[in-house]
C-alpha cells in the first residue's frame, strides 16, 4: 500500500507564488517543506489516504472520469498577514463540491491505517508523526465540513501578508505523498474539462 494525496494543481504563476514565499521562509529556517516544480509540488488537496498499489489503476479511471465531468474550478485567496504558513482559499461551492465527489468516489479505495513505510522519499525512521497523524484524521478532521482549500506553504506560522487573488485551475492528480504531506511524485494527471465545453 501507498499514501496517496488526490490534488488540484495551481496554474503556474500560482506555484511560482508559493514557491518564491516557501524561498523567504526557508531563508528565515523554515527548511521541512521545500517546494519546487519537480519533487514537492504546490497543491490543493481533495483527498488523502492510503490504497494498494493494484487499485490504482482503477482509482485513475475514477479520477479521469470525476475531471471530464467538471469545468475549470476559479479559486480565490483570502488576505493573509501572518499564522499558519498556507495560501488559504475561499471554500466556493466549486472546489467543496469536486473535493466532496472526490472523497465519495474514492472512499471505496482509501483506507487510514497508514505506517511509515508507505510514505515516499523518507527512510520509514525519519518519517514525522504529524504527517501519520494527519493523514490518519483525514476524513474526519480535514473533509466535508471540516475542508479547508489552502496551498501549504510551510511548516509552524509566517508573517508574510497575502492579498486576496483569484485564479483558474484546470488539472487535478493524484500524488504519492512525501512526509510533511507533500506531493512527491505525481501518479496521474487529469484535465478539467466538462465534456461539451
Amino acid at each position: 500500500m501507498i499514501a496517496v494525496d488526490v490534488v488540484v494543481l495551481p496554474p503556474a504563476e500560482v506555484a511560482d507564488k508559493a514557491l518564491e514565499i516557501n524561498s523567504t521562509l526557508r531563508g528565515r529556517g523554515n527548511m521541512d517543506i521545500l517546494l519546487d516544480r519537480q519533487s514537492c509540488l504546490p497543491h490543493i488537496s481533495l483527498a488523502m489516504g492510503c490504497m494498494k498499489d493494484k487499485d490504482i489503476p482503477h482509482v485513475v479511471g475514477v479520477l479521469s472520469g470525476i475531471a471530464s465531468s467538471f469545468s475549470p474550478v476559479k479559486l480565490e485567496a483570502v488576505k493573509s498577514s501572518g499564522g499558519r504558513a498556507w495560501i488559504k482559499l475561499a471554500k466556493t461551492r466549486d472546489i467543496e463540491l469536486l473535493h466532496e465527489i472526490v472523497m465519495i468516489r474514492l472512499s471505496p479505495y482509501f483506507s487510514y491505517k497508514v505506517t511509515p513505510e508507505m510514505i515516499c522519499g523518507s527512510a520509514p525512521a525519519e518519517v514525522h508523526d504529524i504527517t501519520l497523524d494527519y493523514i490518519r484524521k483525514f476524513p474526519v478532521s480535514s473533509s466535508f465540513e471540516n475542508f479547508t482549500p489552502h496551498i501549504t506553504l510551510g511548516t509552524g506560522d509566517m508573517d508574510v501578508e497575502i492579498e486576496p487573488f483569484s485564479f483558474v485551475c484546470g488539472e487535478v492528480a493524484i500524488c504519492h505523498l512525501g512526509d510533511f504531506c507533500t506531493c512527491k511524485k505525481v501518479l496521474s494527471s487529469h484535465r478539467l474539462s466538462l465534456k461539451g465545453e
